[in-house]
């Protein structure tokens, strides 16, 4: 993509986060608006934006969790517990 092109794509977006990546996910310009959302990309230098490396190696998790969170451990089981009534679960379905 050329640069007149990012431009435009730019401007029209410009009330939205926004980012450009190359075909292999390298970070090539984002606005104000992105910064402010998904954090400042000038933290890493410009071998280290690339988004698909950093997915692989764990950080760019989809789902973010407090240091708390990360030390609890529960199981689907105990999840659909607090959530359902398992006594009623349990029960075959009538036909």
């Amino acid at each position: 993509m050329n640069a007149a092109a990012e431009s435009v794509i730019v401007d029209r977006l410009a009330g939205n986060p926004l980012a450009i990546y190359d075909a292999t996910w390298q970070l090539l310009h984002w606005n104000p608006l992105f910064a402010a959302t998904f954090g400042d990309p000038t933290v890493r230098g410009a071998g280290d934006r690339n988004v698909l490396i950093r997915q692989f190696l764990g950080e760019l998790p989809r789902v973010r969790q407090t240091a708390a969170e990360l030390t609890t451990r529960f199981s689907p089981r105990s999840a659909i517990t607090h959530r359902y009534d398992v006594e009623r679960l349990s029960q075959p379905v009538p036909p």
